[in-house]
């Protein structure tokens, strides 16, 4: 079990060099009526400002975009990659603001950092048990 603790934070930071520390995902966001960049684009800034996070989408955004294809009443995540990496961090640390919506901001893990998170979740529960019963 330490080797499979050891080897996430490696992944994490190999990652991070590749580019996928600058990567968001802002899930469960509604679909607009037809999907433009204009939309996405105004979408993110509200959501931005409801965590007061100021950005300038025109020098510190470098990609956003809608992820999964268009299905009408479906929710659909935007992809926000952001050159400044701090700015992630400041985005990160205001999503509590977010409470009580349906939407949430994440980081964009790649496929095998998740399937590795997903074989920590069994220990985790079984650590917080341990502790919950001291």
């Amino acid at each position: 079990m330490e080797k499979s603790r050891e080897n996430v934070p490696n992944n994490q930071q190999q990652a991070a060099g590749n580019g996928q520390g600058r990567d968001l995902v802002i899930k469960k966001v509604i679909n607009g009526e037809q999907g433009t960049w204009h939309e996405i684009k105004e979408q993110t800034g509200k959501i931005l400002q409801h965590i007061n996070v100021n950005i300038n989408m025109k020098a510190e955004v470098d990609e956003l975009r809608r992820i999964a294809k268009h299905k009408a009443g479906r929710y659909r995540s935007i992809l926000l990659k952001l050159t400044p990496v701090n700015k992630n961090l400041q985005i990160l640390k205001e999503t509590k603001a977010l409470r009580g919506t349906d939407i949430w901001i994440e980081e964009d893990y790649t496929k095998h950092i998740l399937e590795e998170k997903k074989l920590l979740i069994p220990e985790l529960k079984e650590t917080r048990k341990k502790d919950h019963k001291r």
